[in-house]
């Protein structure tokens, strides 16, 4: 299973679980089992250049294309990367604009 917590350290703030669309299933049944709340939402998640600026020109890109943005934010995980999760209206089109 591929898996990825965000944010990665306790900042006092809910804790996302990505995991990759082969294994959600499998992953919803173990925290299940183990009494934990789970919400399952699709999101996008791309890795940036931990850069001033990436995010902003990610979101002008899929704002230009007319795509709402549900929520977004945007992790940094090393001095050089980032990881930004996005939820949109249309994914699919969202990482279109993305590519």
């Amino acid at each position: 299973m591929h898996a990825m917590l965000i944010p990665p350290e306790n900042r006092g703030m809910n804790t996302y679980l990505i995991v990759e669309r082969g294994d959600s299933r499998k992953a919803k049944e173990v925290f299940n089992r183990a009494g934990i709340n789970v919400r399952e939402n699709e999101v996008l998640l791309i890795k940036l250049k931990n850069t001033p600026g990436t995010m902003s020109e990610a979101c002008k890109r899929v704002s230009d294309n007319k795509i709402n943005m549900t929520y977004a934010f945007c992790v940094a995980i090393s001095k050089t990367t980032s990881y930004f999760l996005l939820g949109t209206e249309d994914n699919e089109k969202a990482l279109k604009a993305l590519g």
